[in-house]
Parts: structure tokens; C-alpha cells; sequence
């Protein structure tokens, strides 16, 4: 449309300026008079003002709304390239951010693995040296073993958090005492507190009066531990922490755990707070120093909590200490369980049996071996699978 509009004010201007021509010529060749000749000059000049000016004004106005649009796209394409620069830059900060944080993390581990285990052959060697002290054996043992408990936290944590990235984590639900639970969690992180001289304080209600669940045992009590580890790494020597557990009923066969665990610890800043979920990452201040530990404990709990279908909130005040609350969805497991209930408490339940295992490190198969036969067991240990599969086949009914 645009070109055929061009064309006519091209023919227009054309015949306009030829009749100019031929009129004046006209004249000329008459012999008029000069100011009959002006008079048709401007005669002439005002009708083609008049003619031509509705054409030029529109053409004047195409003509600037191509450069007005193409001003106009210019603008958005720019908003545009504005905006992904912007996105590529918070993106990477992002990138640069995380992988200083691994940085770190990988500088804290290379001390607080070392840490751990050389204690435990620190202690090894003191063991071994005084063997005939009945006393000192019994306190290296404890450093021992709480020594190794760190190390394995840390390596847990390292995998588990590799395993929630990668998505290759799985609930196993399994039918459990909720209080046995909650006690067997009180026993795993009670050493710690003492060593730090910490007072702990442990409160159950139970307004649901159920007390076995359907759930994966291991993750629930790996959150609380977790949490009950972050809070007594950073709360001082003869702080208070408090693990408050309500378990509630919504509606028949179902309830609510909710746990709350308070501390009196150092607390976190609020801008810490706004990145404290994010792997590796960790509060840099006086007080978590020298504190051992991965930076994954706290994310790690909310990804468990909320593959749980749960919720992790957490309230914080720098210098004042720090409140987490866990709430998750339970099911009911009254009156299934009664015999896998009276194993649980039958301590001769091993006495007899015989266990077939494949572990190629002496180590651990030592160790298996030994821990079974304490228990009235008898174990035989084969390095693989496929001899494992053969033993069987050959062994006795």
C-alpha cells in the first residue's frame, strides 16, 4: 500500500510541475505581458500548494511513523537485551558465589576431616598403651567413638547431600515407635551436650496417643539429629537447648509432628538467613570458627523435611539463639505391629541364627563377625555377590 501511494504522489508532482511548464510556455510564446505571467506563476504555485500539500503531509507522516516504530522496537529490543544482560549477571554472581562457597568448604573439610581422625588414632595409640587401665581404656573408647561419629556425620552429610542433587533419594517407610525414635535420637546427641556441659531439655506430649507411625524412621530422625547437632555446635559451654515434640491428632488414623528446638546459641545474622538453605554455605563470625562441620546439615534437614511433606522454619537473632520448628504429616501404625514390637524388645532375637554376607573390606567383615557372635549369632563372610549366591546353594536347608 505504502509503495502504491509513493507512486501516485510521484505522477502527481509530475503532471503538476508539466502543466506549470506548459502554461508558462504558453505565455511566453503568446507574448503576455510579464505581469500576466506572474499572475499565472503564482496562480499556478498556490494550486499546487494546494494539491500537493494533503499528499506531502501524508507522506510526511508515514515517513515518520516508520522512524517512530522502528525508534519504538529499537527501545523494546534494548529493554529486552537490558533485562538478559541483567539475568546472565544475578546468574552469575549466583555461579561465582556457589563455587567460592565450595571453595571454602573444601578448605574446612580438609582440617575438619583431619581433626576427627586424628583423634581416633590419637586415642588409638594411647589405647593400646595403657590397655591394662581399665579406666583410661574406657574413656579413649568414648573419644574414639565420638570422634568417629563426627567423621561419619560429615561424609553422611557430603553423600546425602550429593544424593538429594542428583534426585536419587527415596523414602522407605517402615512401621516404628515414635517414642523409640525420639529416645535413640536423645542418646545419639546427649554425648556432645555433655562434653560441652550444655543442659539439655527433652519434652514429649503426646495429645494424639499414637505413638507408632507409618514413615521412614531413618530420614525423620536424621532431620532431628541434624538440628539437634547445629544447635550444639554453636551454642556455648553450659548453654541450654530444648527439644520440645507435640504429637497431634487431625484426623482419624492421621497426626501432626510437630517438634520445635531451641537454643541459646550464637544465632544467625539476617542476611545470613537468607542464603543459611544454601549448600556449603555457613556464617563466618567468632563463633563458628572453630566450629567443625560440613555447611549441608541445615539444607539437607529442609530437603528430608519437605520430601517428608513436611515444613522447616527457622527464627533466628544474632547473639540470642535460634528457634527451628518441623512439622510433618504422619500415619497412624496402632495395632499392626504388635509382634515385630515384641522382637523389637526380645534381646535373644539373633540367638541361633546364621548370616550369610558378601564384604570384601577385612575390616568391616571383622567387625560384622564379631558384633553378631556378641549378639549369639553366627556369621560367615564371603567377598562377593556371586560367592555369596554359591555359598547359599551349597549350604543346608
Amino acid at each position: 500500500m505504502g509503495k502504491m501511494i509513493d507512486g501516485r504522489f510521484t505522477v502527481l508532482v509530475g503532471v503538476m510541475i508539466g502543466l506549470s511548464c506548459a502554461g508558462l510556455g504558453f505565455l511566453f510564446g503568446t507574448g503576455s505581458d510579464i505581469s500576466d505571467i506572474q499572475g499565472l506563476y503564482t496562480t499556478l504555485m498556490v494550486v499546487n500548494i494546494i494539491i500537493l500539500v494533503p499528499f506531502c503531509r501524508d507522506r510526511a507522516e508515514r515517513i515518520a511513523g516508520k522512524y517512530i516504530s522502528k525508534e519504538q522496537g529499537m527501545v523494546e529490543a534494548a529493554g529486552v537485551l537490558r533485562d538478559n544482560v541483567q539475568q546472565l549477571q544475578e546468574e552469575f554472581w549466583i555461579k561465582e558465589r556457589a563455587n567460592k562457597a565450595k571453595s571454602q568448604f573444601l578448605n574446612r573439610m580438609s582440617h575438619d576431616l583431619r581433626t576427627p581422625m586424628n583423634a581416633i588414632m590419637g586415642y588409638s595409640m594411647l589405647l593400646e598403651q595403657n590397655s591394662s587401665n581399665t579406666q583410661k581404656v574406657e574413656y579413649y573408647a568414648r573419644k574414639i567413638n565420638m570422634s568417629g561419629h563426627s567423621l561419619l556425620e560429615m561424609i553422611n552429610d557430603v553423600l546425602d547431600a550429593s544424593s538429594l542433587e542428583s534426585g536419587q533419594v527415596k523414602l522407605i517407610n517402615s512401621e516404628f515407635s515414635i517414642t523409640e525414635a525420639l529416645e535413640d535420637v536423645k542418646a545419639a546427641v546427649k554425648p556432645q551436650m555433655d562434653n560441652k556441659n550444655q543442659q539439655f531439655g527433652f519434652y514429649v506430649t503426646d495429645s494424639a496417643g499414637i505413638d507408632r507411625v507409618l514413615a521412614d524412621r531413618h530420614r525423620l530422625c536424621q532431620v532431628l539429629r541434624n538440628l539437634l547437632s547445629n544447635a550444639t555446635k554453636y551454642t556455648p559451654e553450659g548453654g541450654t537447648i530444648d527439644m520440645i515434640v507435640n504429637l497431634i491428632g487431625t484426623k482419624p488414623g492421621e497426626l501432626q509432628f510437630l517438634c520445635q528446638i531451641k537454643d541459646t546459641g550464637c544465632g544467625m545474622s539476617s542476611d545470613f538467613m537468607d542464603r543459611m538453605f544454601q549448600p556449603f554455605e555457613r556464617e563466618e563470625n567468632r563463633a563458628s570458627d572453630n566450629v567443625q562441620g560440613t555447611g549441608l546439615g541445615l539444607g539437607i534437614a529442609r530437603s528430608f523435611t519437605e520430601l517428608m511433606d513436611g515444613e522447616l522454619q527457622v527464627e533466628s537473632q544474632l547473639e540470642k539463639g535460634t528457634l527451628v520448628t518441623v512439622r510433618l504429616p504422619l500415619v497412624s501404625a496402632e495395632g499392626t505391629t504388635v509382634v515385630l514390637q515384641n522382637l523389637h524388645h526380645n534381646r535373644n532375637v539373633m540367638e541361633g541364627l546364621r548370616f550369610l554376607a558378601a564384604e570384601d573390606n577385612e575390616s568391616n567383615a571383622e567387625i560384622l563377625t564379631e558384633v553378631l557372635a556378641g549378639m549369639g549369632a553366627e556369621c560367615v563372610i564371603k567377598r562377593d555377590g556371586q560367592a555369596v549366591v554359591e555359598a547359599f546353594e551349597q549350604s543346608a536347608p
